[in-house]
């Protein structure tokens, strides 16, 4: 961890040093755990540039009204991709590939975008990236407000894949929004179109002249508009929906059939990274039980196969699945088994 101007910068196991700061602000909120994908701010709209070079160290600069923020960092030698963990935002975030190649995981799948290619994630959608050398990224992030005062009427044209995007922009449910847009460059001039947008909303917001709030906007209607018009990019609209969501409770009930111990719903979210009373209404849905009983159903499952497979005490196995009070274990191994884990083993024995 270091200090920088009053605020604290986390730095990730990957991440070791950061340098070269210039722009910093104080009333930035700033956390790096995550670098190089992190918000820098809680402002509505923000414009990042992420790069790396041969020798380790990646530069990243970031934009928005009134501020900005500018460094480098050095990456652990060897540490290429660089990845993150699966994470999702409160915000929309769009990432273009100014050079190189981007591979995405996406939920449960891989994507690899090329150079022009983009990707417009919505809040929820869980994704993680692979940072490769000699690769240039653009990233703009854009909060919920912002998105929700954009125009509904004509005064804007949008194709469809933005309006299936735009249709989830005002749910109260964080979880609900799980889809995106992938755009494939059709050609190097939707490239250079994208370029000059982007390069003049960096130069409105380091400007800060009057109604740069109002042209940033409009460059960013302009921007979405061209990802998404069928002669310059193939954009794709992906809505995870109920396969996202039931895609989740078999990576939960895996889990589960796989550790065989007792785990609380807190855990289990801090495990998979989402809500643990959204995780289990997926669960019931598809299983038709609560996580928590299919847990104490593979435990004692687990218990019964330690009874006879092993010479362990039962106090001892009742610790390896994970449960304290064996007086609480008897009662449920009783009304599973209908007797007691002593008269199992020597039942089962005989």
């Amino acid at each position: 961890m270091m200090n920088l101007g009053g605020e604290k910068i986390l730095i990730s196991d990957i991440f070791t040093e950061i340098f070269n700061v210039k722009g910093f602000t104080r009333d930035m909120r700033i956390s790096m755990a995550n670098l190089p994908d992190v918000v820098l701010s809680e402002r509505s709209i923000e414009l990042q540039f992420v790069s790396f070079s041969q020798n380790d160290i990646g530069h990243r600069s970031a934009y928005g009204h009134h501020w900005y923020l500018d460094f480098d960092f050095q990456v652990r030698h060897g540490s290429h991709p660089v990845t993150g963990k699966m994470h999702n935002h409160d915000y929309w975030e769009i990432i273009f590939v100014e050079s190189g190649k981007l591979d995405m995981q996406i939920e449960s799948a891989l994507y690899s975008l090329n150079e022009g290619d983009v990707c417009i994630l919505n809040r929820a959608t869980r994704h993680m990236e692979y940072f490769h050398q000699d690769q240039h990224l653009i990233y703009i992030t854009l909060s919920l407000d912002y998105i929700k005062s954009w125009p509904t009427d004509s005064s804007v044209t949008f194709q469809r894949p933005m309006l299936h995007l735009l249709e989830n922009r005002s749910s109260l449910s964080h979880y609900q929004n799980k889809d995106f847009i992938l755009a494939r460059a059709k050609t190097k001039d939707a490239y250079y179109s994208a370029i000059k947008l982007i390069q003049s909303m960096k130069d409105e917001l380091q400007g800060n002249m009057p109604g740069s709030k109002y042209f940033v906007r409009g460059i960013i209607y302009r921007l979405t508009a061209i990802f998404t018009l069928s002669e310059h990019y193939d954009a794709e609209y992906h809505d995870l929906g109920q396969t996202g969501e039931f895609g989740l409770a078999n990576v939960a009930k895996e889990f589960l059939d796989t550790n065989k111990h007792r785990i609380t719903l807190f855990e289990l979210e801090g495990i998979l990274q989402y809500n643990g009373v959204y995780i289990n209404q997926l669960f019931k849905k598809k299983y038709q039980r609560s996580i928590t009983e299919y847990n104490q159903d593979i435990c004692l499952q687990h218990m019964a196969k330690l009874l006879l497979t092993t010479n362990k005490k039962v106090e001892d196995i009742c610790s390896i699945i994970g449960y304290v009070n064996r007086a609480y274990v008897y009662k449920i191994f009783k009304e599973k088994y209908d007797c007691t884990p002593s008269e199992y083993r020597k039942n089962k024995s005989i």
